[in-house]
């Protein structure tokens, strides 16, 4: 039985105010959590104490299934660089001068269009189930840059027509830098014109004063708190919750939705087979569903074949045998607020203190 002085450590995250070290991405590492984070302790207490969220049509519990959209093309410099080289040749035995945006367009052109986001956008809108893209607005230079998103406007479109929601999915610096996350998020907001915007960072990384400055930068929500090493429950939730505030003994406006289980994780990070992921996303969602919580499941556009787009077939039809409610970020929140299931929440959360 845990005091509820140890779940309020559990779920403000006070381990992570003033971490021993953190891992060479910057990211507070597993070892250092004081808790089982493969039990949604803080939710299960919460239940305890009488307070249990529904869903539409009396779904158990609800699913938010993510794409964060790191990689689109597949280049190497070598291939890049050559058959650039060989593009400026010609212009030159031609007697024609090559300009900048030329030997751009040619370094462009040596790449392989490798994981479309509409094989993505096929596969689920043929189980007719909504998801959340997490796209990145990086310029040329930033690391891990590999697309332009002003040249996604056509299958973006498609998404939000569609009934998915797309969102930012910021930089390597992103998460500690208000200057970055900002510029990223007009980038985004400049082609697309979205106003109510979710938000998770690249290589999960985040630390507390990341909420501050999500906040700031106007996102509505986060999915970005949860461990890459493994599946489970970063602060003992498995609900939404709005982030206590350590600064100022408050919560914040913006909502986080826990990130249980990423695809990374299961082949990556733990290196499962494929029997193995099944069987280790059966006990998250058993877990999940015992507290009327809500699944969240990144898998990148990169997985979308092969046994791993089998796998995540088979986890999403057991989810959807169980007549989960699939819905985007947005949905979801809009939910809790209509049914005041977040200030209900922060009351009983204030009484653990």
């Amino acid at each position: 039985m845990y005091s509820n002085e140890f779940l309020w450590q559990v779920f403000s995250l006070s381990a992570e105010m003033d971490p021993l070290f953190r891992d060479k991405h910057d990211r507070f590492p597993i070892s250092q959590a004081i808790h089982n984070v493969t039990e949604p302790i803080v939710s299960e207490r919460l239940l305890e104490l009488g307070w249990r969220p529904t869903y539409p049509n009396n779904a158990p519990y609800a699913v938010v299934i993510s794409h964060d959209i790191d990689f689109i093309y597949k280049r190497t410099e070598a291939q890049q660089l050559s058959g650039a080289l060989k593009d400026l040749l010609k212009f030159t035995l031609k007697g024609k001068i090559p300009t900048i945006s030329s030997f751009s367009s040619s370094l462009k052109s040596q790449c392989e269009l490798k994981w479309p986001v509409e094989t993505v956008f096929d596969c689920l809108k043929a189980k007719n189930i909504p998801s959340t893209y997490y796209f990145m607005c990086l310029e040329k230079g930033d690391e891990d840059y590999n697309y332009n998103f002003s040249e996604l406007y056509s299958i973006v479109n498609k998404l939000i027509e569609s009934g998915s929601e797309v969102g930012l999915h910021g930089g390597h610096t992103a998460y500690k830098s208000l200057v970055a996350m900002q510029s990223q998020l007009h980038e985004l907001q400049r082609n697309i014109g979205l106003k109510r915007v979710g938000y998770r960072n690249h290589f999960l990384k985040f630390n507390l004063k990341s909420f501050e400055l999500m906040e700031s930068t106007g996102f509505r929500t986060d999915s970005t708190l949860g461990f890459a090493e493994t599946t489970g429950f970063r602060n003992g939730m498995s609900h939404p919750f709005r982030p206590y505030n350590h600064q100022n003994d408050s919560y914040f406006r913006l909502v986080e939705i826990p990130l249980i289980m990423m695809d990374q994780t299961l082949y990556k990070y733990m290196n499962l087979s494929s029997a193995e992921t099944l069987d280790v996303a059966k006990k998250m969602i058993e877990k999940v569903a015992k507290v009327s919580g809500v699944f969240t499941l990144l898998w990148h556009n990169t997985n979308f074949n092969g046994r791993k787009l089998e796998d995540f077939e088979q986890i999403v039809d057991s989810m959807n045998s169980d007549k989960a409610w699939f819905c985007t970020a947005n949905e979801l929140v809009d939910w809790y607020e209509k049914n005041d299931f977040f200030r209900t929440q922060t009351d009983l959360l204030n009484s653990l203190r």
